[in-house]
């Protein structure tokens, strides 16, 4: 089964849109999907059903219910912190062996996707970064990277880390944010990938920026299944 774990270059450049949009969008192809998202932070009960691992349970088509939610991300924290700041504040060191388990499909599907947190470096625990995790794991990786002043440092670095490690990246997403498009296309989606595929010798999509809803984005999504189906 063709699992894959969805990182990025930095928080906030665009994981779960794309896990999402993956999730919705091979649904709509008639594939059977599963996700987990292990670990979030900054997460509130009061808002659970409009955070990451609520967005990735309706674009499953799954309905939100605590065990649903048990499910999907069974390491969630309040404070919006690094995993292991957050996790510490509670008093809790998470184990490598349990993110392993957790990011495990639960049954054969045609897609399994693991959204990791953060970066393709950020720590979980006092000695351990999610380039562990991934490394464990051992499914292909989708790196996510943003449109930006930067990116191309940021983006060949984590690159280059995750084949030092050994870990497959399948491909690269430029994510085209909403300020590098509303000023003035300063930095251009097309130069930038151009710009990376001269480095990385993985494949390198770009997503250009869309004005999707705020209510369930996937649906408006750009169809991006081709960056899992080749």
């Amino acid at each position: 089964m063709p699992s894959y774990f969805i990182s990025a270059t930095g928080t906030a450049i665009g994981k779960t849109l794309v896990t999402t949009s993956l999730l919705y969008q091979m649904r709509q192809r008639g594939k059977s999907v599963s996700a987990a998202k292990p670990i979030i932070s900054g997460f509130s009960m009061g808002v659970s059903d409009g955070s990451d691992s609520g967005k990735i349970l309706r674009s499953m088509g799954v309905d939100f219910n605590i065990e649903a939610l048990d499910r999907v991300s069974p390491f969630r924290f309040c404070a919006p912190l690094a995993p292991d700041m957050a996790a510490e504040m509670e008093n809790i060191e998470l184990q490598l062996p349990d993110l392993v388990t957790a990011s495990m499909p639960k049954e054969p599907v045609d897609f399994h996707f693991v959204e990791g947190v953060g970066g393709v470096a950020v720590p979980f625990n006092q000695s351990q970064t999610s380039l562990d995790w991934m490394e464990a794991l051992q499914f292909s990786v989708i790196l996510v990277a943003g449109n930006y002043l930067g990116s191309l440092s940021h983006t060949i670095s984590a690159y280059e880390v995750l084949r030092s490690r050994a870990i497959d990246v399948a491909c690269v997403v430029v994510a085209e944010q909403a300020q590098a498009y509303h000023e003035g296309k300063k930095v251009q989606l097309n130069d930038t990938v151009a710009s990376l595929r001269r480095f990385i010798s993985s494949p390198v999509h770009a997503i250009p920026f869309q004005r999707l809803p705020e209510a369930e984005p996937w649906v408006s999504m750009t169809d991006i299944t081709h960056i899992v189906e080749g």
